[in-house]
């Protein structure tokens, strides 16, 4: 469940990096850095980082596009979510990051199937050896 911690972890399905990358210059974007230093300092944390393929980032951006109510649309129009530029400034914000020492894994999401046993391979746990049960 979202917002619970089971065995001592809390999942997060967004960083404090992300506002920050997307704050496009604004104040806001330091303050977010500096809370999610903060975080590092305080608590034992692990910042992956989600890549895709241009052509998977591209379809997912479509596909937010096209089943957004028009508000959401107008909103996405407004904040340049299509724009190659916006999007080439996003992925080199996230290199400056990943070159700043804030990413401690990256994991491919152009398949999400994939992704997850890269992501569980990248930190050690065995799923299939997880789910044979006692009876294996």
């Amino acid at each position: 469940q979202e917002g619970t911690v089971k065995d001592g972890v809390a999942f997060f399905d967004r960083s404090f990096l992300t506002p920050a990358v997307y704050a496009r210059g604004l104040p806001v974007a330091d303050f977010m850095m500096q809370v999610m230093t903060e975080v590092r300092e305080s608590y034992s944390t692990l910042t992956v980082l989600c890549e895709a393929e241009e052509y998977a980032m591209l379809k997912q951006i479509s596909g937010r596009m096209y089943d957004a109510a028009p508000p959401e649309k107008e909103v996405r129009t407004a904040l340049g979510e299509e724009d190659s530029d916006f999007q080439r400034e996003v992925l080199r914000r996230y290199e400056e990051l990943e070159e700043e020492g804030h990413v401690d894994l990256i994991v491919d999401t152009s398949s999400s199937k994939l992704a997850i046993a890269s992501l569980l391979h990248k930190l050690g746990i065995d799923f299939m050896a997880q789910n044979d049960g006692p009876d294996a």
